[in-house]
């Protein structure tokens, strides 16, 4: 049965502003956010003086348990805040409230919904205060119970236990608080718009707006324009729900800082909020050369750089690593920009040549391209022997080249830079396939981020000077790279070049020459790993791990004295097949490390064949008749191909032009 409808809602608010959406499942609750606020105290050891205290030993283990949360040990985590909870009570009944929910949300990410439904129900019946605490301890309760829907077979009495919680915080305001009836009514609403009951969950929603414009803490209006937008947007009412989207991204925008500082922000509420703007805006349909379409296309574009920016960020968790950008407009006659937008429902392909747009629509769903994509990065790296890949390398070829092919054929495109969109990040387009070659036999590649984290390339006259620097011994546990010897030396041949190799190639020699030595190309041949954490990510030296967040703060630091960075090489490396984060990774380096450009690969190739690309690379580079780097490349990836020894893909396709191709 749906939720009780007897609500009162004020038609005297119906013509307040429009409203956004509330946060997906497990949204930050205002009274999360104010515990949020209070962990500072806790985290500085400020209690230290009074730890003999109830109250401070139960806020040390509510810290504790935030800190295990963090780190995903969640069982520690419940059991810190349980006991947290019942050292409060007696004490403190709304700090051991706000603990036992602390507790409900960790038993929640660890799927355990019935006990987090259990600690729920207890919480809410202890609860019988009045107070400005009590009210925002029932706006979380009711989030609680929101969230639970999608895991326990019960949905109409959950959203009824929510609705009660909020008609209960309502009822028990001191006073007038425009702050605390935004939630409230904004809350309400979005269970509305769970039950499809658009129209109430509208007038609901524009109360929560017109409370929120009088509070003095306006942060929850992009949530509640958000959700006006996704209302109206059901409703059929697409320009109004434009006109909201665009209202919420404004918000949005002024709480970007904020939320990119918070863990998750990115997953539950940046990412979805673009992509759901985004899939309305390209559902409207004007004629195909129209002023009207190309602005919408370009709105679309920004967007998704928007979006990619902040992936970014979320990922190295640094918000200045997006510093350098360059214009849109600032690509090469010849060169395409391909968007893929993986929708639910379909895919989007946007493509820029000579300043012009297009839109393809693709009926093909999210599903079938995630599992296309991960069959044909198991296939393509892993079964080496056979040519099993071929049919999805053209079932991927049909979906995101074929449609915009006429288009790059009669602009003679001669290289495609594309801008990946999630899982395909973690496939190398270059071996996608038509029926008769590959798509790098026709085209010169690139992949970036995104358009605006590609650093503007060096413009310099003089010769390139490289440091190259690697390890052709067995150590640590990892094989041997015979042919880094010779891949080191043809550098040096054809380059001006400092080379350090196995024992001389030490965390701290390399770092050394990374931030004094004036280099424009940095070349590392040895094994790395990209994951999906960041922090996880490493190259290997003779004698230790060099951390990613330590090749990047070493290559940033060169920038103080004006040595920027044209090119960085990882020859070695790999990324974990299937996360989509650790491509990301690898895809980003380029940007941590201020380079303009980098060349890595997504998985670890034989070593011969590593050896005659790279080498092949530096010639065509090196030539008098200077090359792309993009074109270096593809014609380094074309001699493999050449080959029968090499010509499988798994050889040569997992080398990536990254950023700037020029």
């Amino acid at each position: 049965m749906p939720i009780a409808s007897a609500l009162t809602i004020n038609k005297n608010h119906m013509s307040c502003a429009l409203l956004c959406a509330l946060l997906l499942y497990l949204p930050l609750s205002i009274s999360q956010d104010r515990l949020s606020d209070r962990q500072g105290e806790f985290e500085t050891g400020s209690f230290a003086a009074i730890e003999s205290s109830p109250h401070s030993k139960a806020a040390r283990l509510n810290n504790q348990g935030l800190q295990a949360q963090k780190k995903q040990q969640l069982d520690i985590a419940i059991g810190h805040f349980l006991e947290a909870a019942e050292i409060a009570a007696g004490a403190d009944s709304m700090e051991a409230s706000r603990y036992r929910l602390n507790a409900v949300r960790a038993m929640l990410e660890a799927g355990r919904s019935k006990q987090g439904l259990a600690q729920l129900a207890k919480t809410s019946e202890l609860l019988n205060q009045q107070s400005e605490a009590a009210t925002e301890l029932r706006l979380a309760i009711a989030d609680l119970y929101r969230g639970l829907v999608n895991d326990l077979a019960e949905p109409a009495r959950l959203r009824l236990k929510a609705l009660e919680q909020l008609t209960l915080a309502e009822q028990n305001l001191a006073g007038r608080d425009p702050a605390m009836l935004s939630w409230i009514y904004g809350y309400k609403g979005a269970l509305y718009e769970d039950e499809s009951r658009h129209e109430e969950s509208l007038q609901l929603t524009r109360l929560a707006i017109a409370e929120a414009e009088q509070s003095p803490n306006m942060s929850p209006l992009y949530r509640w324009e958000w959700q006006l937008a996704r209302n109206l947007a059901n409703l059929g009412e697409t320009e109004k729900a434009v006109a909201a989207y665009a209202r919420a991204a404004n918000h949005l925008n002024q709480q970007r800082r904020v939320l990119e500082s918070k863990p998750d922000s990115f997953k539950q509420i940046i990412s979805p909020f673009y992509y759901q703007y985004a899939d309305l805006l390209l559902q409207q349909s004007e004629p195909a050369d129209s002023a009207e379409r190309q602005a919408r296309l370009k709105q679309v574009q920004q967007l998704m750089e928007s979006v990619k920016a902040a992936e970014v960020i979320d990922y190295f968790q640094d918000q200045c690593v997006v510093q350098n950008s360059t214009s849109l407009n600032d690509v090469e006659s010849g060169s395409a920009i391909l968007y893929p937008i993986l929708l639910n429902d379909r895919l989007e392909l946007i493509a820029t040549v000579k300043g012009k747009l297009t839109q393809v629509s693709v009926p093909v769903s999210r599903l079938e391209i995630l599992a296309a994509v991960r069959d044909f990065r198991l296939n393509i790296q892993v079964d080496t022997a056979t040519r099993d890949y071929l049919h999805l390398a053209q079932k991927l070829y049909t979906w995101l080249i074929a449609p915009i092919e006429e288009i790059l054929m009669a602009q003679q495109v001669k290289t495609l830079v594309v801008i990946p969109d999630g899982p395909m990040r973690t496939i190398p387009f270059s071996a996608l396939h038509d029926g008769d070659q590959y798509l790098i036999e026709r085209y010169a590649l690139a992949t970036a981020p995104g358009l605006n984290l590609v650093a503007s390339s060096l413009e310099s006259a003089q010769q390139p000077v490289v440091f190259a620097g690697g390890l052709s011994e067995a150590v640590q546990g990892f094989s041997p790279l015979p042919s880094v010897s010779e891949e080191l030396s043809n550098i040096e041949q054809l380059m001006s070049s400092r080379v350090l190799k196995d024992q001389q190639f030490t965390k701290d020699a390399l770092t050394e020459e990374l931030i004094v030595g004036d280099y424009s190309i940095v070349h590392l041949a040895t094994h790395g790993q990209f994951r999906g954490s960041y922090a996880d990510s490493f190259l290997l030296t003779y004698d230790g791990r060099l951390q990613i967040d330590e090749l990047g703060n070493a290559l940033v630091s060169r920038q103080a004295g004006h040595r920027t960075l044209d090119l960085l090489v990882l020859s070695a490396c790999e990324s974990a097949a299937g996360d989509d984060r650790a491509a990301l990774g690898l895809a980003g380096v380029a940007i941590k490390s201020g380079a303009s450009s980098a060349v890595a690969s997504l998985w670890e190739v034989d070593d011969e064949a590593t050896r005659q690309l790279i080498s092949n690379f530096y010639t065509n580079l090196a030539a008098a008749e200077r090359t792309s780097k993009a074109g270096s490349l593809q014609q380094a990836q074309k001699k493999l191909i050449a080959q029968d020894e090499f010509s499988h893909p798994s050889n040569w396709a997992p080398f990536l032009i990254i950023g700037e191709w020029q």
